[in-house]
């Protein structure tokens, strides 16, 4: 079983070996998770993400986009809009296309919020860091 802030480490050495006797991480240890399992509960967790939404909010639009000197670079890797309320709004992102393409790296998130989603109002920015 996987839990919250449990640590993996493993070369790259026992993934991409040749021998295949050798690719101890695909196997199902005592203490140890395969690496297929691994990643496969990683991408079934997502991304997590919680807010709090002020009163008259109807609509949340959340973009991820790759960070330089905590500044966003290039086009979001995901946009995503979601019909909400007033109050705690908790978020996980499970979009494949979305975790694919996360790495090792800094990000940022933008959130905008309002009534419609054309009348979305200013921008909150949190940068956040993947590690691999």
């Amino acid at each position: 079983m996987i839990r919250r802030g449990d640590v993996f480490v493993t070369t790259w050495q026992t993934v991409a070996t040749r021998v295949k006797d050798k690719r101890n991480v695909r196997k199902e240890g005592d203490t140890n998770p395969s690496i297929d399992t691994l990643l496969e509960s990683l991408r079934a967790q997502g991304l997590h993400a919680s807010m709090r939404v002020q009163e008259g909010t109807n609509v949340v639009r959340i973009a991820i986009y790759k960070s330089r000197n905590g500044q966003r670079t290039g086009r979001a890797l995901y946009v995503t809009t979601r019909a909400t309320r007033a109050g705690l709004l908790n978020v996980t992102l499970r979009s494949r296309s979305l975790l694919r393409k996360l790495r090792a790296g800094t990000y940022v998130m933008e959130v905008r919020s309002g009534q419609s989603v054309a009348s979305l109002g200013g921008v909150r920015r949190i940068t956040f860091t993947v590690t691999s």
